[in-house]
């Protein structure tokens, strides 16, 4: 089970995958979880269901302040998916 991340280390993880621009596509992403939690990124239909249910203004991209919401919802949908 995976733990949820302080608001410190979703920040320092954001900035680790951020290309410099503020804001995460779903490739820094995909990066970003394989290296957070590899069993995460192997469930790539939680990873996408997750990126746009987070990605609340629509923009296609995830910034900070919708990157803790992206992490909890992957725990989420990977839960989800481990029931069926």
């Amino acid at each position: 089970m995976a733990q949820r991340l302080t608001k410190e280390e979703c920040r320092k993880l954001f900035r680790q995958f951020d290309n410099g621009n503020g804001i995460l596509s779903l490739a820094e992403i995909d990066r970003a979880i394989v290296y957070w939690h590899p069993e995460f990124g192997t469930n790539r239909q939680a990873m996408i269901r997750a990126f746009k249910a987070a990605d609340t203004n629509g923009t296609g991209f995830i910034e900070f302040k919708e990157f803790r919401r992206f992490l909890d919802l992957l725990y989420y949908y990977n839960q989800l998916s481990d029931l069926f």
